[in-house]
Parts: C-alpha cells; sequence; structure tokens
C-alpha cells in the first residue's frame, strides 16, 4: 500500500525501491505457482526454487522433475534472497513503506544534498549503505506465533484455536488477499480445520465496522437459487 504514495517511494529511494518489488515477487511467487502443493511437492518447489535463484537448475534435477527445457541462471544476483535455513514456505516478507521510512529517505537524501554541495559525493560508499539498509528483509512465520497472546482462562474449549505456523499463516495470507479484493479458494483435506480457521478470521480479525462477513454453508442438496437468496437476504 505505501507504493500508493509518490513522496515516500521518491523518498525510499531506486535501489530500495528495486529490492523490495523483487522480494514482493518472489513471496507472491511461492504463494501462487506453489501454493496449491503437498508435503512433498513442496519440498521438491523449495529445492528448484533455491537452485534457479543460486545459479540456475541442475541436470539432475531437471531430470528428477521431468522438466522438458532447462532453466538458465538469473542474468544477476538477487538483492534479498531467501535465508538457506528453512523451506521458502517457511517466511513472510517484513517490509514498511511508511512515514519512518520517508523520514529516513529524507534523511538520506539531504545527505546526499549536503554532499554534492561540498563537491565531495562517496559514489561507492553510498551503495554499500544503501546494500546495507534494504527495508526489507525474510522472517519466518514462527515470530509471529512467539508473539500470540496465551488463550484465555475463560475460554470454552469449543472457541479455542491453538496458535501455529499454519494457523498463522492462513490468517495472515487472507488478510492480505481480502484487504486487497482478491478472490480466495482455500482448499485441503478434509477435517483439518479450514473451515474453523476461516470463520474465525471473518468474524475475529477483521474490522467489523468495514467488512461484513456472510457465512454460507453448503450441502449437496444446495441449489443456486437458495445460494442467490442467501446471499440478496443479507444484503
Amino acid at each position: 500500500d505505501g507504493f500508493k504514495d509518490a513522496n515516500i517511494i521518491g523518498a525510499v529511494g531506486e535501489d530500495n525501491i528495486n529490492c523490495i518489488i523483487e522480494c514482493i515477487f518472489l513471496f507472491a511467487y511461492v504463494w501462487s505457482v506453489g501454493a496449491t502443493k503437498d508435503e512433498t511437492g513442496r519440498k521438491r518447489f523449495d529445492k528448484l526454487t533455491r537452485e534457479l535463484m543460486n545459479g540456475g537448475m541442475t541436470e539432475d534435477t531437471q531430470h528428477y522433475l521431468a522438466l522438458i527445457e532447462q532453466v538458465p541462471p538469473p542474468m544477476e544476483d538477487y538483492k534479498c534472497p531467501f535465508p538457506i535455513k528453512g523451506s521458502v514456505y517457511d517466511y513472510r516478507l517484513d517490509f514498511t513503506l511508511s512515514n519512518s521510512s520517508k523520514e529516513q529517505g529524507k534523511k538520506k537524501v539531504k545527505k546526499e544534498e549536503e554532499e554534492n554541495l561540498a563537491s565531495t559525493p562517496e559514489e561507492p560508499d553510498d551503495r554499500d549503505e544503501n546494500a546495507k539498509e534494504y527495508p526489507v528483509k525474510w522472517t519466518q512465520w514462527r515470530d509471529i506465533v512467539r508473539a500470540m497472546p496465551p488463550i484465555p482462562k475463560d475460554a470454552t474449549f469449543n472457541e479455542i484455536i491453538v496458535s501455529t505456523v499454519d494457523t498463522v499463516r492462513i490468517a495472515k495470507l487472507l488478510e492480505l488477499l481480502v484487504k486487497h479484493q482478491k478472490a480466495c479458494l482455500f482448499v485441503g483435506p478434509t477435517g483439518t480445520g479450514k473451515s474453523c480457521y476461516i470463520v474465525d478470521f471473518l468474524l475475529n480479525v477483521l474490522d467489523r465496522n468495514i467488512y461484513k462477513p456472510n457465512v454460507i454453508n453448503f450441502s449437496a442438496q444446495t441449489s443456486a437459487n437458495q445460494t442467490q437468496n442467501i446471499i440478496m437476504g443479507k444484503l
């Protein structure tokens, strides 16, 4: 959302913006192309992704995944690749294009202007400084789990949802999609808590002053007309 503010974009700097866009693409790539993989598929996807980011796909991987064409290596190194530890599915993108970023960018621009006035620009040092101060980083989903508040003592048993990496990840991805008006199809094996997680998100996470949840339970006998009547009846 910070990209909608031209002032912030100008203050953050082109190099930082390129890094952020690159990381956004990688995150979107994992949770679009790789979103429907099972456990085995995720391991293969992780292996392929890391090879593509680190010099190109090997012939062994090409044959292992039964890929017809070889994928060339990247034209240049990634500015902020996934950490080596764990899987690409273990990480979320943590960045903020806010007033603080804007102020930092303004200070940086002011410093550069002062250096230009003094006729002593130091471009190599600026590049090194930029490389160390990207306003984006990869953090593990488990960090959010550690920061979650404890279960209330007065909570009833049927209302308890134990926070795990999966529940946190589901909630954050749903929030990202819903708040940007993107349709989402959440699928998975029967009896794994999908409905509970989604209902909890709709009723307890979203701002009820902005969003009005409309929960519909389907069965084998639910018709198209019934679905339409249910939706229209709550508008």
